[in-house]
């Protein structure tokens, strides 16, 4: 008797994919914040950076700080921010970006601005390495005031300021800060934040300095050793008589034209 079919039962389909949540709208909730122009960074490869490039003249250093601004003054929700760079050559410090001055009279002034190391609120935290802070700019006595910096100050409306420093090891490559037109406008929360976009901006740019120093060091290794192959493979290759071995082991004279072999 043969053996009765064994049924089937179709298999239970199993999915271990949970549903979506549904995004949350928080159009609302923002609505009362003004939008910070968003900073789209062109950064070139870093390899292709020629090292000894001072770090004022790179225009991916600049725009590392011009993104770290941006988003230092989209996250403090304040009225503006800015960044500076250091030169090395004479330890001012050069402006390379701003977010939040609309007015282009003021901003083509604001950009052309250099601080001695140890002026004004982004040259206080350049020489003492650490984050400023002052709740009445114009008011505060605390540091060293510059004129241009405090007509920048005056025209815009700057009241509260936090800056950090950019540190990368032992150098400074930098400050960045944000600044509002209310007095005592910033809290701890907003002092961390700034110290957090600052130490990763320091470390991004040391990072690419360091890319930039490998990638110069390795091209002149390069052709160090080129020149030094091509001058081997130019010089005469050393050779040796084989006419007297062929007589001690009897064996026949080498042919005439083959007395001398190159070494291999």
């Amino acid at each position: 008797m043969e053996p009765a079919p064994r049924a089937s039962y179709p298999r239970p389909v199993v999915t271990t994919q949970e549903p979506r949540p549904a995004p949350v709208d928080r159009s609302a909730a923002d609505a009362h914040i003004e939008p910070v122009a968003p900073v789209e960074p062109s950064v070139p490869d870093a390899g292709t950076a020629a090292a000894g490039t001072p770090l004022v003249d790179d225009p991916a250093a600049a725009a590392l700080v011009a993104a770290a601004v941006h988003e230092a003054a989209r996250l403090v929700r304040c009225d503006g921010a800015m960044g500076y760079l250091v030169d090395a050559a004479t330890g001012e410090l050069h402006f390379a970006h701003d977010a939040g001055i609309t007015d282009d009279r003021r901003r083509a002034w604001v950009r052309g601005l250099r601080m001695p190391r140890g002026v004004g609120m982004f040259g206080r935290a350049v020489a003492e390495r650490r984050v400023t802070q002052t709740t009445d700019y114009p008011a505060d006595q605390a540091f060293v005031h510059h004129p241009d910096a405090d007509r920048v100050v005056a025209e815009v409306g700057m009241r509260s300021m936090v800056v950090a420093p950019l540190v990368a090891g032992d150098t400074v490559l930098g400050a960045m800060g944000v600044f509002d037109g209310r007095p005592d406008a910033f809290d701890d929360a907003d002092i961390a934040l700034v110290r957090t976009l600052a130490d990763h901006a320091a470390t991004a740019i040391d990072n690419r300095l360091l890319i930039a120093q490998l990638a110069g060091s390795r091209s002149v290794g390069t052709r160090v050793i080129r020149h030094r192959l091509s001058r081997r493979t130019s010089a005469p290759a050393p050779t040796i008589d084989v006419s007297a071995s062929c007589i001690e082991t009897g064996q026949p004279r080498c042919p005439r034209g083959r007395s001398e072999r190159p070494i291999p």
